[in-house]
């Protein structure tokens, strides 16, 4: 590796602006608030509980000052881990803490209390967005929130549609709809009616794409208006439904989402492949796994009845990645998405984009998103990619010289490159146009 090249195109790619586009910010707060707040980032507490399991040690709604009393002895058995790195320079950027002292368990409560003083002063949100160059910010949001107080060019609406889809039956998804939009649901019109309504409210505040966590080997098929009312009505009488009702509803939901993403012009955002409560004693966000046996051949129906519909994908496994790859290499309306979860790493995200580079145009390709549920975190995740994103590119440089059928690359091709993943592309892709 030519570590000159590497520097100089990570020194240039880390000007380029940040544009995130997916994270889980609550914008109304999207500050962590302190060290045990961005400590309780489900990362840290899922290593430390996979290091040094403890029962009970770790309980859902603990404070983040307890959380960082907890925590401390088991940080220095993470030391090793690409997310404690994001710690370290997170709390060097913005909170001014010298690394060496958090690697210190025992100052780690003080540091806290000083951390929860800086966090809280005026201007501090508005530096940590300046240092972070961050000029978009993709939101998760559920069917039934409201979309105030906040910057909608900035924090831009995306909605998740896990809650009355895979999850229909939990916290009464359909009661809540019709509450929200007004529209008595009792059938599958009812319900296709209420979902145009609610596309049309996120749609007045500036959404910018529909997005789904799925599970793995789901099946888009068709489903008849009967089947599907018959379904519904046994969710309204809380009855519980079978295996293959759940995924016939699933189904359905997806074409109707389908559907109003082409009537409101918007992508379909799939996430696809995540297995849900695997590991009994996980802490929260902790206890689901990446299942490799996995395909996206079950979108085949989707994919191929809405050729007007862009579905930017993520996938979790090395295999599904060669499988997104050349489904993107052959579809037009699939576009590689960032590197969710565990591959969200220097080695799977090298792999990744160095594939993804030589076979899939260019165009379609989407760098990044953060995945965070601070705001904090956007930066050291990014300049993760962004390094790592150098070092491919710097190979690509060199191979360049010599492969007998490569186009020469040199490094002003290569950071064009880099900003199409980082900026163009995106901005194209999500029809994000405003001050770009």
């Amino acid at each position: 590796m030519n570590s000159e090249l590497v520097k100089r195109l990570y020194e240039e790619i880390d000007r380029y602006p940040i544009f995130d586009a997916h994270t889980h910010i609550n914008p109304n707060n999207p500050s962590a608030g302190s060290l045990g707040g961005i400590l309780s980032y489900h990362y840290y507490t899922e290593l430390c509980n996979s290091a040094a399991y403890e029962p009970g040690w770790w309980e859902k709604g603990i404070s983040p000052d307890e959380l960082v009393k907890r925590i401390a002895a088991k940080l220095p058995l993470i030391h090793n881990t690409v997310q404690f790195a994001w710690f370290l320079s997170l709390s060097e950027e913005f909170l001014e803490i010298k690394r060496e002292d958090l690697l210190e368990p025992e100052k780690l409560v003080s540091i806290n209390e000083k951390s929860k003083k800086l966090m809280s002063e005026a201007g501090y949100l508005e530096s940590v967005i300046e240092k972070s160059r961050l000029k978009r910010v993709y939101l998760t949001n559920q069917f039934d929130e409201k979309l105030e107080g906040f910057d909608s060019d900035f924090y831009r609406p995306c909605l998740r549609i896990d809650p009355f889809s895979y999850f229909v039956e939990r916290d009464n998804a359909l009661k809540r709809m019709s509450e929200r939009t007004g529209v008595s649901i009792n059938d599958s019109e009812s319900f296709k009616e209420a979902l145009d309504k609610t596309f049309s409210y996120f749609k007045e505040k500036n959404f910018a794409y529909v997005s789904v966590s799925s599970w793995p080997n789901t099946v888009i098929a068709p489903i008849k208006k009967a089947r599907e009312d018959a379904i519904i009505k046994k969710v309204l009488s809380g009855e519980k439904l079978t295996d293959p009702e759940l995924r016939d509803h699933v189904s359905f939901s997806f074409l109707t989402v389908a559907n109003l993403c082409r009537k409101y012009n918007v992508p379909f955002h799939l996430m696809i492949g995540v297995d849900k409560n695997v590991y009994a004693q996980g802490v929260e966000f902790g206890d689901d796994l990446v299942d490799s046996v996995n395909s996206m051949r079950g979108y085949d129906y989707l994919f191929n009845n809405y050729p007007d519909v862009k579905f930017p994908t993520s996938v979790l496994s090395d295999t599904q990645g060669l499988e997104l790859t050349s489904s993107a290499w052959i579809r037009h309306n699939v576009y590689p998405s960032g590197h969710w979860w565990y591959l969200n790493n220097p080695t799977d995200i090298a792999r990744e984009v160095s594939r993804r580079l030589e076979v899939v145009p260019m165009g379609k390709l989407i760098g990044y998103y953060s995945d965070a549920y601070y705001i904090e975190f956007i930066l050291p995740k990014f300049r993760m990619y962004k390094y790592t994103l150098a070092r491919v590119l710097a190979e690509k440089i060199e191979v360049s010289k010599h492969d007998p059928n490569m186009l020469p690359i040199d490094e002003e091709k290569a950071l064009e490159m880099a900003w199409k993943l980082l900026w163009e592309n995106p901005v194209n892709i999500f029809g994000d146009r405003k001050d770009s």
